[in-house]
């Protein structure tokens, strides 16, 4: 089902509270969700996000400041979990849970934190393991074990993806592309102006596949 971008933006606005400021307003397509960066942290985000849901068939992720502050702090697990799988069984389920989602899944580690062991999933970019987080839960229930998302950027990755994508929309860039990571921006310099409509579409495209937003500049 093709999203109405433009209504969803406007339905997010409807069910935020007034003067509640939102960084950021991102939608991934393959995975049916917006995603929203606020400025200030709100109560009833669940509220507003089942809203969403109930109103659009979509997902919608509400991210807070103190949330963010969080996951780049070192992980905190309350305790050791019971019934874990083997490892090496707990990973190949995971492998192939994510063999079939549009996303790549980059690395698996096992990791320990105080004495307590969890996998570490790694993916193009944190914002795209968020992506998935209904599914790793399911499979933490299913294999016991916890499982966080590993907030490294494979930048590699993200340049190769970017320039690839404006190759197939026809833009030509000068070099490659830049990437803020404190910004979740990746910046792309085109050889000739871009029409604003190509522009929005690769931009849109960049997202869906890094996570992060693109800013395209076109020289006239």
């Amino acid at each position: 089902m093709e999203c109405n971008i433009t209504a969803g933006h406007e339905l997010i606005h409807e069910l935020l509270p007034e003067n509640e400021g939102i960084n950021k307003v991102s939608y991934f397509r393959d995975a049916g969700q917006f995603s929203i960066r606020m400025e200030n942290d709100i109560a009833g985000t669940e509220c507003f996000e089942e809203k969403f849901a109930k109103a659009t068939g979509l997902t919608l992720k509400i991210t807070q400041p103190s949330q963010a502050h969080e996951k780049k702090a070192k992980p905190q697990l309350c305790d050791k979990p019971e019934g874990m799988l083997e490892q090496n069984k707990a990973m190949a389920r995971i492998e192939c849970a994510f063999g079939t989602t549009p996303h790549s899944l980059y690395k698996m580690s096992r990791k320990i934190s105080d004495g307590i062991p969890y996998i570490e999933l790694t993916f193009i970019s944190p914002a795209i393991g968020e992506l998935y987080c209904g599914l790793i839960e399911a499979l933490e229930q299913e294999t016991g074990w916890h499982i966080l998302i590993s907030s490294r950027v494979n930048q590699t990755a993200m340049i190769q993806k970017a320039k690839a994508i404006c190759k197939r929309s026809g833009i030509d860039i000068a070099g490659n592309p830049s990437i803020f990571t404190s910004e979740n921006i990746i910046r792309i310099k085109a050889c000739t102006a871009v029409a604003d409509g190509l522009k929005a579409a690769t931009a849109q495209r960049v997202r869906e596949t890094t996570g992060y937003d693109a800013e395209i500049i076109g020289n006239a």
